[in-house]
């Protein structure tokens, strides 16, 4: 063991076909070996630096007897007994073709144009890189300091696509053999790198590069769907009277919930004073959280009955002061709350003067979209007195130029509308909302804040040209 990981091991991790031979940096393509018999293979493969020797047959049986998958076993093994590989033009003309199916579909898709991928004169009219090519001369022209500073690949910007773009457009036989001829050159200095420093394609590349993807604005696709889920699938009570913390008096509405499903704050909610009290002792002596306290049915709280029976409390209703919609008449009318929001239209208030003296948010649901499209009206409600103005919709995916915290104007791109506020992210943001959420990263907008900020609905094109939205 201290021949392999001590101060001064006598092992190298070695591929078994050489990287500069095959870009094949993956684990099948790699083994131990002994550091001088790692120089002595050099750039050759083991079938061209040890066949025909004495000693060719015991390493067959040594790879043979590696542990693990037998699919595994036997592809080292088959890579140990490779005579032959692509070399020159036939090695250019494998990196230069992607075998993943999607992209031979694509391929041939858009080869149509042109009478087939390889036209009628036996010209090759769509070339299709690999991933690991293009991840490759990423890397090697530091392209991936243009969107970070990790030196790997930016996937949280939209704009990493327009990047491979043009690593795809740059790719050809000429940088395929200068990959090569770098990865051969750090196998040779023994350099651990997988390659040598390469040259930009051309002066000032990186300047040039920064410059477009700056320039570049991020188009999405707007979502104005009227199919989808209406309404929450959840059962509500028919209204009650109530009064609040403060003594007024309110309408809620009851639902049942699992203990398990509950948060802290609902466990004040619910509604039988009794089971409200043992929960909250039993949820002490559990820690805390009804998520983790009650995950288990053997841990859920109890009550007895006035006979003695032991009864479990697995479900409580809670009060909800929800404004739920109803559905359906008589015995079949229902109290749900609407589901996804479709769009929000902005209106200005104005004074007597005629002037903008606030702005408003007024909401419309999926729900309440769908029905009036189905009466007939128009799916956007404009205001219709003299009062407001209509200033323009918003909805997931639409943009709005408006100024940031430094009086800059930039562009934003909708991600969710709720009653009071309207979030927004940059929009080359490609982040998960868990992500945004952690780095602080969406911008909410009530509508005093989106007056303030004095912003414009737009709309981006595919080519990412800036256009008045015109609503």
């Amino acid at each position: 063991m201290r021949d392999l990981v001590g101060p001064e091991p006598q092992f190298e991790v070695e591929h078994i076909i050489p990287f500069s031979r095959c870009f094949d940096n993956s684990f099948v393509n790699k083994t131990l070996c002994y550091h001088a018999e790692n120089r002595r293979k050099s750039n050759r493969t083991p079938f061209e630096t040890y066949a025909g020797s004495d000693r060719w047959d015991e390493i067959l049986v040594r790879v043979g007897r590696f542990r693990g998958e037998r699919s595994l076993v036997a592809r080292k093994l088959d890579l140990f007994k490779r005579e032959k590989l692509d070399e020159g033009n036939e090695f250019t003309n494998r990196q230069l073709t992607d075998t993943a199916y999607m992209s031979r579909l694509a391929a041939d898709y858009l080869g149509l144009l042109y009478g087939g991928r390889i036209d009628g004169e036996g010209n090759l009219r769509v070339q299709v890189s690999p991933g690991r090519v293009t991840s490759y001369l990423r890397q090697r022209w530091s392209l991936n300091s243009i969107l970070g500073l990790s030196g790997e690949k930016e996937r949280g910007d939209h704009r990493h696509h327009a990047i491979d773009a043009l690593v795809v457009a740059l790719t050809g036989p000429g940088e395929v053999h200068q990959l090569s001829r770098a990865a051969e050159e750090a196998e040779r200095l023994g350099q651990r790198g997988l390659f040598v420093p390469m040259d930009e394609p051309w002066e000032d590349f990186l300047t040039d590069v920064f410059s477009a993807v700056e320039g570049i604005n991020v188009s999405s696709r707007v979502s104005r769907k009227l199919n989808g889920q209406l309404h929450d699938a959840t059962i509500l009570s028919p209204p009650k009277p109530a009064v609040d913390k403060k003594g007024k008096p309110i309408v809620v509405h009851h639902v049942r919930k699992k203990l398990e499903s509950l948060s802290k704050n609902m466990v004040d909610d619910i509604v039988d004073d009794r089971i409200r009290e043992v929960v909250k002792k039993k949820l002490a002596e559990l820690g805390g959280d009804p998520a983790k306290a009650f995950q288990h049915p053997s841990d859920h709280p109890y009550v007895r009955a006035k006979d003695g029976r032991v009864i479990p409390i697995h479900k409580v209703r809670i009060r909800k002061s929800d404004n739920p919609i109803e559905l359906g008449r008589g015995s079949k009318r229902r109290y749900v709350n609407p589901g996804a929001n479709h769009h929000l239209v902005v209106v200005a208030r104005l004074d007597s003067d005629g002037k903008e003296r606030i702005w408003e948010y007024r909401i419309t649901t999926r729900f309440e979209a769908l029905q009036r499209k189905r009466r007939g009206e128009e799916v956007i409600a404009r205001p219709d007195d003299d009062t407001a103005r209509f200033k323009f919709t918003l909805a997931g995916g639409e943009h709005v130029v408006m100024q940031s915290e430094d009086g800059v104007e930039l562009l934003y791109r909708v991600t969710v509308i709720s009653q009071a506020e309207v979030e927004f992210v940059l929009h080359t943001d490609a982040r998960p909302i868990t992500v945004r959420k952690k780095e602080k990263a969406r911008i909410r907008c009530t509508p005093k804040r989106l007056k303030e900020r004095r912003a414009r609905k737009v709309t981006v094109d595919p080519l990412g040209n800036i256009l008045p939205a015109n609503d």
